[in-house]
């Protein structure tokens, strides 16, 4: 007999019924099923178009098609504690609102990951290493402690040894702890000493991102060509340790030192931050105090001599201004007369 224009196709997916019409291509009929993820069962059956007829129905026995199911990550958290240093909280991200994540240098990265399926083994590439993870039926569990940009990735293999495929690639970028600044407001770079007090008046800034653990002075004195073996410091007393930053303003007494004229101090203030792990120290630049010489303190009366006679010339000056200006009134007063 003739063909029929189309035919109809049944199938069982996820415990739901299906139809579709298959046309007639050249006596073929063909039609294709994609992204299938469960198991599905398919048969074709045609009746005939009238209720008179030699047969009832024609068509195929059930067929089933089974589906090998891949492992999948269903859920992802990243737990990250910074350094204990730091003083900062841990941090929790999910995979579905981060895949690239920045930490600071050292941070420890405990990870937990949930499956669709039971599994055999999971491992994780890190930049390229294979690390093998722990696993609790369709849980997986890690941890590692980063200290470079790094890239992650989760393998997976289920009881039936099959494995996951493309999966997510996690990223993580370092945050340097930086070395603390210093703003030193004063003294300038050259400066002389106050000789009555011997006192060196110091007002600077300190600041770091995570904490600063020490500052001091480092210093030697030079005296008749002599330079002194270098010594310091320390300013403990005058911040509170692991804040972010300070302003100490202190009257550094160098009464002791037994400095003499024309002496000099040359002195740095240096500070620390609390990274136990780097020595993150910072210098500024040297600052030099000079105690006036017997040629300073003669130039100086010298000075102050011309000073002084220049002033009595300009009172001089001025007498004498004001002499003739009497002189002139004293005529104009004549006259009127």
């Amino acid at each position: 007999g003739e063909l029929p224009d189309s035919i109809p196709f049944y199938f069982i997916s996820q415990n739901k019924k299906k139809m579709k019409m298959i046309p007639q291509i050249d006596k073929i009929y063909n039609y294709k099923l994609n992204n299938i993820q469960s198991d599905l069962k398919y048969w074709i059956k045609f009746d005939p178009y009238s209720i008179i007829s030699t047969w009832d129905s024609i068509g195929t026995s059930i067929n089933t098609i089974n589906v090998k199911e891949r492992p999948i990550i269903l859920k992802s958290q990243f737990i990250i504690s910074p350094p204990k240093y730091t003083e900062k909280n841990n941090r929790i991200f999910t995979a579905d609102a981060f895949t690239q994540i920045n930490v600071i240098n050292g941070s420890n990265i405990s990870f937990e990951f949930e499956s669709n399926k039971n599994l055999n083994s999971s491992w994780m590439v890190l930049n390229n290493n294979r690390v093998d993870l722990g696993i609790h039926e369709n849980k997986i569990f890690g941890e590692f402690i980063i200290n470079e940009d790094s890239e992650l990735q989760v393998y997976l293999l289920d009881e039936s040894f099959i494995p996951n495929l493309n999966p997510t690639q996690f990223s993580f970028f370092i945050n340097e702890d930086e070395p603390p600044s210093i703003v030193v407001n004063s003294p300038n770079s050259s400066f002389e000493i106050d000789q009555q007090s011997y006192l060196i008046p110091l007002n600077f800034n300190v600041f770091d991102d995570f904490g600063i653990e020490n500052i001091w002075i480092e210093y030697q004195t030079h005296s008749m060509g002599y330079e002194s073996q270098l010594s310091s410091e320390i300013l403990s007393d005058q911040f509170e340790k692991n804040i972010n930053e300070c302003n100490i303003i202190y009257n550094w007494d160098i009464n002791n030192f037994g400095l003499l004229m024309g002496d000099e101090i040359h002195f740095w203030i240096l500070a620390k931050d609390n990274n136990p792990s780097k020595n993150s120290i910072i210098k500024t630049k040297e600052f030099i105090g000079r105690l006036p010489s017997f040629e300073d303190q003669f130039e100086y009366i010298v000075e102050e001599q011309e000073e002084t006679e220049s002033w009595l010339d300009n009172i001089q000056e001025s007498i004498e201004e004001i002499s003739e200006i009497t002189d002139e009134v004293q005529l104009e007063l004549l006259k009127e007369d």
